[in-house]
């Protein structure tokens, strides 16, 4: 392996929120082996040593952010995350240790932040709940967004933008499925404005069910579509289970609970539309 290619995704204005990402990427990475290509939206070029900036659309997505990285990579291994998404020390020797090892694609767990309100810690239970107790993947066996790495050898037939779940699912289908690596760990660092919740999470569900049904007849859709109503309480159950598994999450997750119930509700909704070919005029989701 002749080092790491890091591509992050930038939609922040102010250098002070990502500070402490940026710190944590010149302490774990190697200088003169590593490399950064920082892919900004928000138009905020960080103050890190050797990056490559990449300026993109205010209304891009972090598909299309991840996909104009990805072309800019040298590395044999090219790792994804953003802007609020904080290495914690042993990343990179963990990225290293799997990869050496001969693994194509790998993610690792994501931690929260301390938060003081309770809408934004049900946020970070329905945007990472899944990847913050082991086995640290979502039901269907995927890795987080902001924590995955892939071999770049793999993604070289990819055109356009890179969507996580998208690419892993054929690689799944080719019988390449992420690895779980439990000392690749970041925190999750973010502010979540009250908005999030609401068209954010609206958009995540349209994308997701928009590239899902991609080819589908519109029976299948609107068969699609109607079964959503269920999605809210099926996601809740999930998440309640899994992080039921850590104590200190536990309590967290049941006292921002009726947040976590709209958060999925907004979801659903989303994935309904999406189901059905409604779009929007506005950004892609983050």
């Amino acid at each position: 392996m002749d080092g790491i290619t890091v591509v992050v995704a930038n939609d922040s204005e102010t250098s002070a929120s990502v500070a402490e990402a940026t710190a944590a990427l010149e302490a774990e990475l190697v200088a003169g082996k590593d490399e950064v290509v920082w892919v900004d939206r928000a138009g905020l070029c960080p103050s890190l040593d050797d990056v490559t900036y990449l300026r993109a659309p205010r209304d891009a997505g972090r598909g299309t952010l991840y996909g104009l990285g990805l072309r800019r990579a040298t590395r044999d291994v090219v790792a994804f995350t953003d802007s609020t998404t904080v290495l914690q020390p042993g990343w990179r020797r963990a990225v290293a240790g799997a990869f050496e090892e001969g693994t194509l694609v790998a993610g690792g767990p994501v931690f929260p932040s301390r938060w003081r309100s309770r809408r934004a810690w049900a946020c970070f239970f329905v945007e990472y709940g899944f990847h913050a107790v082991a086995p640290y993947t979502s039901s269907t066996g995927d890795v987080s967004a902001n924590n995955v790495a892939y071999a770049r050898r793999v993604l070289a037939d990819l055109e356009g933008p890179l969507w996580k779940s998208e690419v892993n699912r054929r690689l799944m289908d080719r019988g390449v499925a992420p690895v779980s690596v439990a000392e690749m760990r970041v925190v999750a660092a973010k502010d979540y404005p009250p908005a999030w919740i609401f068209t954010e999470r609206v958009r995540q569900g349209r994308l997701f069910a928009s590239q899902r049904c991609r080819g589908w007849p519109m029976p299948r859709r609107w068969v699609y579509a109607a079964a959503t109503a269920a999605l809210p309480f099926l996601l809740f159950v999930r998440l309640a289970v899994r992080v039921g598994g850590d104590r200190a999450l536990r309590r967290r997750f049941w006292g921002c609970a009726p947040w976590v119930v709209v958060a999925m509700s907004t979801w659903a909704v989303g994935e309904a539309l999406g189901a059905l070919g409604w779009k929007d005029d506005g950004a892609e989701p983050f």
